[in-house]
């Protein structure tokens, strides 16, 4: 099938690449491969995977789907998990908290209201935490979050670029950029 995501694993020795449908793991130094889930697409064939991100220790990886939902695959479990934030949402991006086994999500509103960064507790499987924003907020168009999940910083339609510290939400930083 086509590859649409690719990740390296934190030490560099394990490859993952995802498309429609599954998910395959290599041995980054030889291409062996290692494991594979064929129910990466949670029941959705046309599915597509739009990033991949391995857990700081490598025991687990997560990404971002074309039709919301987002997978956890810990290894020593098989199949992946499948969560949802909120029927009302499209997540854009994901990042694993490097001290805590909290997940970062940011999503937009599909009915235009709005936008949020989501704090997801990887043991009780639920959100502990939420920062909103409007729709025109600076992380309803785009944005990225620090790879150890402890910042994230998003940018509105209009190239207001926002900073914010996570867990909290506290603005770092703000500013403009040129179109």
């Amino acid at each position: 099938g086509i590859v649409t995501a690719i990740a390296a694993s934190p030490d560099g020795t394990i490859l993952a690449a995802a498309g429609q449908g599954n998910c395959h793991l290599f041995e980054a130094s030889t291409g062996r491969p290692q494991t594979s889930s064929e129910s990466w697409d949670s029941g959705h064939p046309n599915q597509t995977t739009k990033s991949l991100v391995f857990h700081r220790t490598a025991a687990m990886l997560t990404s971002i789907t074309s039709s919301g939902a987002i997978p956890i695959w810990r290894f020593a479990e098989s199949p992946p998990r499948f969560y949802t934030l909120s029927p009302a949402t499209r997540p854009l991006d994901v990042q694993f908290d490097s001290t805590t086994d909290h997940l970062y999500v940011a999503a937009e509103s599909n009915r235009g209201e709005g936008a949020e960064i989501a704090e997801f507790d990887l043991q009780s499987e639920q959100v502990i935490h939420r920062i909103t924003e409007p729709f025109d907020s600076p992380f309803a168009m785009a944005g990225a979050f620090r790879p150890d999940g402890g910042a994230y910083a998003g940018v509105s339609e209009k190239g207001r670029v926002v900073v914010r510290d996570l867990p909290g939400g506290e603005v770092r930083c703000q500013f403009d950029v040129e179109r």
